[in-house]
């Protein structure tokens, strides 16, 4: 996939990623109004990016609480149709049936609104941390598969994958145990108009490491995520400079991102992953 369409699909999921939390509920409650068993899923499955309280857990997802149960009514049923388009919400607002839809909303709609500085929920303990390990040796074992431009971060990204991985996605198999995907992220050097400088092989030129972020699999490693939100046996972790986990993590969005991709294994980049596996046959 062209850097362009990868970037602007990649945005479109995340910005919808917290919303689709909302609405990761399996048909339990068949009710209208607030109720336990709607507090109960609502706290287990759409607080992992809206937070028990309905205040959401980054600046990127909206606070549903205090919200008028009609516009949410509204919103879902449009999500549940196809009228509003999302590639996250679209998938699962189809599982939601009318009754449990209306008693999600009333659950909202009946907590107080948002005030100006009530900051953000803490993310839910059974998403926070990872138990993706840094692979201290990728640079040595890892494939460096893709190299993307994000224009509007101003960064540069390499991908690299595990031998695993590649050999997976080349025989058309679910990723197992030990594959994983880490990604170096730079930030761009920029010109005199603060724009990235970009170099010869069309791709910014780096100028520091930022961070790396990553996903991995492993034996087991889903069964402790709500089933609406787990995506296989993946988990994602982040790693500051110095490759130790960065504190505060919550694996709720990166989640939610890739949960509508579970034909692709929950890859972004299983496309190019599959092109440079072909490469070295």
């Amino acid at each position: 996939m062209p850097a362009n369409q990868f970037t602007a699909s990649f945005r479109r999921v995340t910005r919808s990623a917290g919303v689709a939390i909302a609405l990761a509920l399996v048909s339990q409650t068949g009710v209208a109004n607030p109720s336990e068993k709607a507090a109960e899923l609502a706290n287990a499955v759409c607080a992992a990016c809206h937070g028990n309280n309905g205040l959401s857990i980054s600046d990127t997802i909206p606070n549903l609480t205090g919200q008028r149960a009609t516009y949410l009514e509204n919103q879902l049923r449009a999500l549940r149709d196809g009228s509003r388009k999302s590639g996250v919400m679209n998938a699962i607002a189809t599982q939601i049936p009318e009754a449990e839809l209306r008693g999600l909303a009333a659950h909202y709609a009946a907590m107080p609104g948002a005030q100006v500085g009530s900051g953000r929920s803490t993310p839910l303990a059974t998403l926070a941390g990872s138990k993706m390990a840094f692979p201290s040796d990728y640079r040595e074992k890892f494939q460096h598969y893709l190299t993307m431009n994000f224009p509007a971060t101003r960064q540069v990204r390499k991908f690299f994958a595990s031998p695993s991985l590649l050999e997976n996605i080349a025989a058309g198999q679910t990723p197992a145990e030990g594959a994983a995907v880490l990604v170096e992220v730079y930030a761009a050097q920029l010109d005199d108009k603060r724009q990235p400088v970009m170099g010869t092989d069309g791709f910014f030129q780096a100028e520091k490491l930022l961070f790396y972020t990553g996903m991995a699999v492993g034996k087991g490693w889903g069964e402790s995520i709500p089933a609406m939100l787990r995506n296989g046996d993946w988990q994602y972790a982040v790693f500051g400079q110095d490759r130790s986990p960065r504190q505060g993590f919550s694996q709720g969005e990166c989640l939610a991102c890739h949960k509508p991709l579970e034909s692709t294994h929950y890859l972004f980049t299983q496309k190019s992953l599959a092109e440079t596996r072909a490469k070295r046959l």
